[in-house]
């Protein structure tokens, strides 16, 4: 297993794109954030959190375009070959592909969050005080939703053997169920596309249907992306373990 997320490692660090990929993430997360937190007034120090941290929402789409790269372009390229005759194991492949994706999404996204919430904080005028606590939990429950985010892209790239159709399955389901559940009047249908689509479930939206009832961080809703990122991990394993390559 050493040895496998040492190759991997490797082979992240190597690609050019992957350092271009994770500066985007953190331009993202914080420009985005910064400049919702300067444009809207909050009132409280969860509410500003929020706002600070809205980038996110754009920053989890280079998140997931990582993630489905790691195991996508190798399908793409041939290389899984070379890679499955080195790490024969395929469990093992899959869980040090996930061990390095997930780790260096969540070095990218404490960096990103912390300056996300340093940059509002300094462009907002007569912005709440944000206490540590507050700032910590705002910053380790968006840190680790982006690493969720990279893993549920990871195991559709494993599960499809493509880049293209795991990056598009992924945002798709970032990005539609809470743009369906604003078009929907009925609560009895939108509490449920809130409480179970992962964007919805582990980011507190900063507007939209259900946002005065979300904290910065949600540990519960956290779950529930966990739950999808497992999800998708499994059928990565048995797609995996079922094909020649």
């Amino acid at each position: 297993m050493r040895a496998a997320l040492r190759a991997e490692w490797i082979k992240q660090r190597s690609i050019a794109s992957t350092w271009w990929a994770l500066a985007a993430m953190v331009v993202a997360t914080v420009g985005g954030g910064a400049a919702m937190a300067a444009l809207v007034r909050a009132d409280t120090a969860d509410d500003f959190a929020r706002w600070a941290l809205a980038g996110a929402m754009l920053g989890q789409a280079v998140a997931a375009a990582l993630g489905a790269a790691s195991m996508g372009d190798e399908y793409r390229s041939g290389l899984i070959l070379i890679t499955l005759t080195a790490i024969p194991r395929r469990d093992f492949l899959l869980a040090a592909k996930a061990t390095v994706a997930a780790g260096t999404i969540l070095v990218a996204g404490v960096f990103a969050t912390a300056v996300s919430l340093l940059a509002a904080t300094l462009t907002s005028r007569g912005a709440p005080h944000l206490t540590p606590s507050t700032a910590l939990r705002a910053v380790l429950a968006t840190t680790i939703y982006l690493a969720l985010i990279a893993l549920l892209a990871l195991g559709a790239a494993t599960a499809f053997r493509s880049t293209a159709t795991a990056t598009a399955l992924t945002l798709a389901l970032l990005y539609l169920p809470p743009l369906l559940a604003a078009l929907i009047a009925d609560p009895a249908w939108q509490l449920p596309i809130q409480h179970f689509a992962p964007m919805s479930a582990g980011l507190a939206p900063p507007i939209g249907p259900g946002a005065e009832r979300h904290q910065p961080a949600s540990w519960g809703g956290l779950g529930i992306v966990a739950l999808w990122a497992l999800a998708a991990l499994a059928a990565g394993r048995q797609a995996l373990r079922i094909h020649d390559v």
